[in-house]
């Protein structure tokens, strides 16, 4: 997301699996209430932005991610 003012809330993303590894990706507005549940990257469950690799620029609060029991 390349639009300052954009304001994202409440997004889910669940039970992603990419088989390669993440390109760059920027999250450039603000967010509240992102979760991403059960993201794989490379085999790997992603527990945080730079398993993403995305940077994020913009005001963020409430981000979490979780990992599949």
């Amino acid at each position: 997301m390349n639009w300052p003012q954009a304001t994202l809330r409440n997004f889910h993303f669940k039970n992603i699996h990419m088989a390669g590894e993440a390109g760059k990706s920027f999250l450039r507005a603000s967010a509240d209430g992102i979760t991403f549940d059960n993201i794989r990257v490379a085999g790997r469950t992603a527990t945080n932005a730079a398993d993403l690799n995305l940077a994020i620029e913009g005001e963020a609060k409430n981000i979490s991610y979780m990992e599949k029991p």
